[in-house]
């Protein structure tokens, strides 16, 4: 029996004296290899491409390394449609008057970095003290700000120099800020680091095309229960047209949770009936926990039924299996013309302009209001947006080689000329007081009226509560269940949940006290002993005034005992809640007092 190799060594070997016959009757006969000539074009291009390469990656060395040469490098996670060009823009204008004001060349380079992956980038490159100049703040681990970066303190207190010949000229540069720069607060040391170039918010697209066919509209209906009605009867209309690829929203996962913000505030009573400190937040934190347990709600509560029932109503309209879809997936199907509506942030704006082939029109959600049927009796006025946060903050790094030109670009960019251009050519709504938007931008300009929301279904941030939401809602939204049935989901979960985050609460609260005194020891040395620091000297009144906040931060950081003796009362009053989440407590509570 022949073995196996010994038949392919055969086979190989036929294979080859068949290949040189015919290589030897090409040769008698004068014909010419095109094949091999393919090859090694294929080979010539290959090593040309990589030539010209390996000169590009030196060129680019050779300027950032050149002595002469003042190379400013930023990373950012910001990926979408014109951001990096206008980034782009802002750099050259910046390197030109530069080079006016001192006569010294600079170069400001970007690197674009996915989000997936730039939290570990900036980790393991400030551990290893090889941060660029500038960073993109908003991804980092907490307590790693005052670490890695410069503090600008200082400077934000000082007029911006680029704001000169305007009527922002002699104001302080974070008072320049619509939100008064808040938003480069550090709470762990309260100190300023860095500064935004852009502020967003979330809206409604639509295809104008579509509405008019369907409806002979120009705009949607504003009006909650109109507007319901409107995407039922644009999947009637397409049906009838034999559109079957049409959809009234493109949605996903994420789509989901953006048209949360169609919710009108019918959560208000129900927070400020159990907001104990009186902070006008309830949600996140030990009053949930202390709330539920006494039977002061639960989730059967008609209010908390309006606040899911908003999104849930509108979710009967989506796609079939959208929460299983990514964000790209449902917004190609819209720029594609196959949905009458999709939700997205300002971020997204430019990128659906340059790829949609119909007209575009962006508009706000539709909330409910007190005239409506259902929900009219727990609303009491649309959720405000005056809290939309400030982004693309940039700091400035610990081991940049230039901070003074880093901070002078910073400045350069936040000037109100320069941030209207920025946000003018990446179509990002502007953060500067007086900085006209885009006309793209115009719907996104934020609306500061209105009441405020929270999540009434947590203690603590990404806890097992927030999972035990998370799997309940996604039930509820692609109709797999009631609302009863949510409610019941989540009265099943809670004790359990509760108990796993009012473990990890107490836990944590010696860690942020410890922070917490940390941060008050530094400023009671720099009090005591600033004058001994040369050019480190801190300015006592400023010492002084964080000495006071941070003494009045840090008793909040003692509500361990006053956690436990509400909790003891309500085991004593025999509240069921209460014992059934103290039935799934693991840790000794006695030690936890303090």
């Amino acid at each position: 029996m022949r073995r196996p190799y010994q038949r392919a060594w055969k086979i190989a070997w036929s294979r080859r004296r068949r290949m040189d016959a015919e290589e030897k009757a090409r040769a008698e006969s004068g014909l010419f290899d095109w094949s091999r000539l393919s090859n090694y074009v294929a080979i010539v291009v290959l090593l040309i491409s990589f030539s010209v390469s390996l000169w590009r990656v030196y060129r680019v060395q050779e300027v950032e390394q050149s002595d002469q040469v003042a190379t400013i490098r930023v990373v950012h996670w910001q990926l979408e449609a014109g951001f990096r060009e206008a980034f782009d823009d802002i750099a050259r204008r910046f390197e030109r008057v530069y080079l006016e004001e001192t006569g010294q060349p600079v170069r400001v380079v970007q690197n674009a970095i996915s989000e997936r992956v730039y939290k570990q980038y900036v980790q393991t490159q400030g551990i290893g003290r090889s941060l660029p100049d500038l960073v993109q703040l908003g991804r980092e681990e907490a307590g790693s700000v005052p670490r890695f970066f410069i503090s600008n303190t200082e400077d934000v207190q000082k007029p911006n120099p680029y704001n000169r010949g305007t009527d922002l000229e002699d104001v302080s540069w974070m008072d320049t800020y619509m939100d008064g720069m808040v938003g480069s607060v550090d709470q762990a040391d309260l100190e300023y680091y860095g500064a935004a170039s852009s502020t967003l918010s979330i809206r409604m697209f639509y295809n104008r095309e579509l509405l008019q066919a369907a409806f002979g509209l120009d705009e949607p209906p504003s009006n909650y229960r109109a507007f319901l009605d409107l995407c039922r009867r644009f999947g009637e209309w397409a049906q009838r047209e034999g559109r079957a690829d049409l959809m009234a929203v493109a949605a996903s996962q994420f789509q989901a949770s953006v048209f949360r913000s169609m919710r009108a505030a019918t959560l208000l009573d129900l927070i400020l009936e159990n907001d104990r400190d009186f902070d006008g937040f309830f949600g996140g934190n030990d009053e949930v926990l202390l709330a539920y347990a006494a039977g002061d709600f639960d989730f059967y509560d008609e209010r908390i039924r309006a606040d899911q029932m908003t999104v849930a109503n509108l979710t009967k309209y989506f796609s079939p299996g959208f929460m299983a879809m990514d964000r790209m997936e449902a917004q190609f199907r819209f720029t594609q013309g196959k949905a009458l509506f999709c939700a997205s942030g300002s971020w997204d704006a430019m990128s659906f302009n340059s790829q949609v082939d119909f007209p575009m029109g962006i508009c706000d959600f539709p909330y409910p209001d007190s005239s409506d049927p259902e929900f009219g009796q727990y609303v009491r006025g649309r959720v405000s947006e005056a809290n939309a946060p400030a982004v693309f903050r940039l700091a400035v790094s610990k081991f940049s080689e230039h901070p003074d030109i880093a901070l002078r670009f910073l400045q350069f960019l936040t000037s109100r000329e320069n941030n209207q251009r920025f946000n003018h050519l990446s179509r990002w709504p502007p953060v500067i007081k007086g900085a006209q938007s885009h006309p793209l931008m115009q719907p996104f300009v934020r609306k500061p009226e209105g009441f405020w929301s929270g999540d009434v279904h947590r203690v603590v941030g990404n806890g097992p509560a927030t999972a035990a939401f998370s799997q309940a809602n996604w039930e509820l939204v692609e109709h797999k269940i009631d609302y009863d049935g949510f409610a019941q989901m989540m009265e099943d979960e809670m004790p359990r949940a509760l108990a796993q985050e009012f473990e990890r609460l107490l836990n944590t609260e010696w860690e942020e006290r410890l922070a917490q005194e940390m941060a008050l020891s530094h400023q009671l040395a720099g009090y005591a002993f600033g004058k001994t620091w040369g050019t480190d000297q801190p300015v006592p009144e400023r010492v002084q005034s964080k000495m006071i906040y941070l003494w009045e931060m840090r008793m909040r950081r003692y509500r361990n005992s006053y956690r436990l003796l509400e909790w003891d009362k309500l085991l004593e009053e025999g509240a069921p809640k209460a014992r059934e989440i103290q039935q799934h407590i693991k840790i000794d509570l006695k030690r936890k007092q303090s």
